[in-house]
């Protein structure tokens, strides 16, 4: 079973109709048609895989840069942990001035 959905858009650049190709809840014949997870052995998968994996570089620069990157990193998370926590704390000192603004009595 096909189905059609029916897109209102004013943009002339966008498909008023979208087919879709599968019915809800799926039937016995449209799941016997369906193609299989892997059309490779697994084999030729991981062959795939480890031909385009791209080896680390081990020459020292390129340590160096991971290591500067990590640092900036790091200290960048340090920072965001320090005004958050800064920002929940500004509320202590301040219920005084707050009471008095807003006539709060506790």
């Amino acid at each position: 079973m096909s189905a059609t959905i029916t897109i209102t858009q004013s943009a002339s650049n966008i498909p008023s109709e979208i087919p879709v190709n599968h019915s809800y809840p799926p039937t016995k014949a449209s799941l016997s048609n369906a193609t299989p997870a892997l059309d490779k052995p697994l084999d030729e998968v991981t062959a795939s895989i480890a031909a385009n994996t791209v080896a680390p570089d081990d020459s020292s620069t390129s340590r160096k840069t991971a290591l500067w990157r990590e640092k900036i990193v790091f200290t960048t998370m340090c920072g965001v942990l320090f005004l958050a926590g800064w920002n929940d704390g500004t509320t202590g000192p301040l219920l005084p001035r707050i009471q008095e603004v807003y006539h709060v009595r506790v």
